[in-house]
C-alpha cells in the first residue's frame, strides 16, 4: 500500500464529501447521505492498516479467530502446552477478560471474510457508521424544530478522531466500546420516540433486549440505558417517580437474564478464570490497573483532546442555559454525559475510552451551540463555533493520519514475513522468544510464545512439535540454545 497514493485519494474523497453535505445543507435529506458516507470513508481508511494495533486490539483479533471453531469457548492460547497464569490476560489460556458479543462478530466477520485484519474491523467500521445514523435521529428527536442540529451533530460525530481511531482498533478498549456506544445510543433513540410504540410494554421489552445486547459487550455499564429511561421519563413527566423507578428495574432485570445464564455457563465451565476475571472487574474502582491511574480530574483534562479545545464554553453555555431555562431535554442530555464522567472518574482505574459513551450527547450540545452560534448570535459567536467546527476538522486529520505509515506496522510485517518463510505454517511448529506471539498465531497456525525459553520450555517443546524455533535480536539468547542445531534460529537483528 502507498500511503501517499492512499491519503491523497482519501483527502480527495473527503473534500468532495464535505463539499457535498455543505451545499446541501438546506436539503438535509442529501447532506445526511455526504455525511453518512464521509463518515464510513474515514472509519474504513483508518480499518486498512496493514498490522494489528498493540492494545487491545490484537488479543481481541486472536481470540475471535480460535472462537471460529468453537463460539463458547474463548481461548487466547488455542494449544494448552506450557504453564500458565491466569492472572495474566495477555498471555493465558481461557480468555475471558472482555464479554464475549463483540468478539462473536468479529469471529462471523472473520468466518464471511477470511482472517484478516480488515474483517476484524469491519463490525466496528458498520456500527460505528449507524451511531452516525442514531445521533442524527436522536437529535432530530430532541430538536424537531431545527433539523441543522441533527446534521451538525452527526458531521462531528463523523470526523471526530477519537471515535474513529478507537473504532479502528488503533487505541485501547477499541472495538469493545465501539459496539457499546451502539447500544447505548439504539437504547436512547427507542426511549426518546413516544409516540412510536402503541404499547408501552413494547418499548420495554426492546429496552431489555439491548440492554441484554450492551451487558454481552462490556458488562453492567449498560445499565446506563434502563437509567436514561428513568430519567427520560421522569424529567418530562411521561411518568411518575414510582413508575419510572419500576420500569427501570423491570428493564434492567429482564436485560439482566441472558448476561447472567453466560455468566453462570462461564462460572460453571470456568470457574477459576471467571472468578479471577470478575474480581478484576470489581478492582478496577479501588485500584489502578495496569498503571491506568489518574487525579479525579482525568477525563476533564482530556476533553479539550477527545472532542476539542472550546467544549469547555461550549458546556459553560449549555449548562447555563438550561439552568436558566429550565430545559428539559437539557437536563435529559447533561445527565447523559455526567453520569458517565462522574461514575468513572471515581474510578482508581482510567482508561480513555471508558466515557465514549457520553459522546453522542456532547456532539449533539455541540451541535446545538455551533447552530445556534451561527443562525442568532453576534459574530463573536460565530467566530466561535466556525473554530470548533475547524479543531474538530484538525484533530480528524491528525488521529487518520493520512500519509502515515506506521514503523511499529512494518517491523511486525517484516518479522511475520521471515517466521513463514522459515517455519511450517502448521500447528505442529512453534517459535519460542517472540515479541509478536499474538500476531503470529493470528496470521499462521504457528503456535507461538513470548520470552526467552528455560530448558524445560525447550525440552517440552522438543516432544510436542516437531519444528522448533527461537527468535533472537542477536545478543538475548544463551549459548545453550544458539549452540543447538535442532533449534532452529530466526535472527532480527540487522
Amino acid at each position: 500500500m502507498n500511503p501517499v497514493l492512499n491519503g491523497t485519494a482519501l483527502i480527495v474523497t473527503a473534500l468532495f464529501l464535505l463539499w457535498m453535505a455543505y451545499s446541501n445543507i438546506d436539503k438535509p435529506a442529501k447532506s445526511f447521505w455526504a455525511i453518512l458516507a464521509l463518515g464510513f470513508v474515514l472509519r474504513f481508511f483508518v480499518a486498512l492498516d496493514p498490522f494489528l494495533h498493540d492494545w487491545d486490539e490484537r488479543f481481541h483479533a486472536l481470540v475471535a479467530k480460535n472462537l471460529m471453531d468453537d463460539m463458547l469457548k474463548p481461548l487466547l492460547h488455542k494449544t494448552l502446552i506450557f504453564q500458565y497464569d491466569i492472572k495474566d490476560w495477555t498471555n493465558n489460556y481461557i480468555w475471558l477478560h472482555k464479554p464475549p458479543l463483540t468478539l462473536w462478530f468479529m469471529a462471523i466477520s472473520m468466518h464471511l471474510f477470511g482472517v484478516s485484519e480488515l474483517a476484524v474491523r469491519l463490525p466496528s467500521v458498520i456500527f460505528s457508521t449507524l451511531s452516525l445514523v442514531l445521533t442524527y435521529k436522536i437529535a432530530t428527536s430532541l430538536y424537531p424544530e431545527n433539523k441543522t442540529v441533527g446534521l451538525t451533530a452527526m458531521f462531528l460525530q463523523c470526523v471526530n478522531g477519537f471515535v474513529i481511531e478507537i473504532s479502528g482498533g488503533r487505541v485501547p478498549t477499541d472495538h469493545v466500546d465501539t459496539l457499546l456506544l451502539f447500544w447505548i445510543e439504539l437504547g436512547v433513540w427507542i426511549l426518546i420516540r413516544q409516540n412510536s410504540m402503541k404499547r408501552n410494554y413494547d418499548k420495554i421489552f426492546l429496552l431489555a433486549v439491548i440492554t441484554s445486547l450492551a451487558i454481552l459487550t462490556k458488562w453492567f455499564v449498560a445499565l446506563l440505558i434502563p437509567f436514561l429511561l428513568f430519567c427520560f421519563e421522569y424529567i418530562n413527566k411521561k411518568s411518575p417517580f414510582l413508575t419510572g423507578l419500576g420500569k427501570f428495574f423491570i428493564t434492567g432485570f429482564f436485560g439482566t437474564m441472558i448476561p447472567f445464564l453466560w455468566a453462570a455457563f462461564l462460572g460453571y465451565n470456568y470457574p477459576v478464570e471467571f472468578s479471577w476475571e470478575q474480581s478484576m472487574n470489581t478492582r478496577h474502582f479501588y485500584e489502578v490497573i495496569e498503571e491506568h491511574g489518574g487525579e479525579w480530574w482525568y477525563y476533564l483534562d482530556k476533553a479539550r483532546i477527545n472532542w476539542n479545545e472550546g467544549i469547555y464554553i461550549v458546556m459553560i453555555v449549555f449548562v447555563y442555559n438550561t439552568v436558566t431555562k429550565r430545559d428539559n431535554i437539557g437536563i435529559f442530555l447533561l445527565i447523559w454525559v455526567a453520569v458517565p464522567y462522574i461514575l468513572f472518574s471515581a474510578f482508581a482505574t482510567k482508561m480513555n475510552g471508558y466515557v465514549l459513551i457520553a459522546s453522542p450527547a456532547i456532539f449533539i450540545i455541540t451541535g446545538k451551540f455551533v447552530v445556534k452560534s451561527w443562525q442568532t448570535y453576534k459574530r463573536h459567536w460565530q467566530v466561535l463555533a466556525a473554530l470548533i467546527v475547524v479543531l474538530s476538522l484538525r484533530y480528524c486529520i491528525e488521529r487518520v493520519k493520512p500519509f502515515h505509515q506506521s514503523p511499529d506496522g512494518t517491523v511486525q510485517a517484516k518479522l511475520i514475513n521471515s517466521i513463514k518463510s522459515l517455519t511450517p505454517d502448521s500447528s505442529s511448529s512453534i517459535v519460542l522468544n517472540n515479541p509478536f506471539y499474538i500476531e503470529t498465531m493470528f496470521y499462521t497456525n504457528i503456535v507461538s510464545r513470548r520470552g526467552v525459553p528455560s530448558s524445560s520450555d525447550i525440552t517440552t517443546a522438543k516432544q510436542y512439535f516437531t519444528h522448533v524455533s527461537v527468535i533472537s535480536d542477536g545478543n538475548n539468547l544463551p549459548e545453550w540454545i544458539t549452540g543447538d542445531t535442532s533449534i532452529q534460529i530466526i535472527s532480527t537483528a540487522r
